[in-house]
């Protein structure tokens, strides 16, 4: 399954929006963790 890329900046209020709702409904799906794999580390 592709991953969603991590865009840096959005052009508009919606386009955050609607990243968001992707991130969530892929941690419902149970890839949050791959989805995390791809952030830098946070510490």
């Amino acid at each position: 399954m592709a991953m969603l890329p991590i865009p840096t900046t959005y052009t508009s209020y919606t386009q955050a929006q609607e990243h968001f709702l992707q991130v969530l409904e892929q941690v419902e799906l149970g890839n949050s963790k791959d989805y995390l794999r791809q952030l830098p580390p946070l510490l």
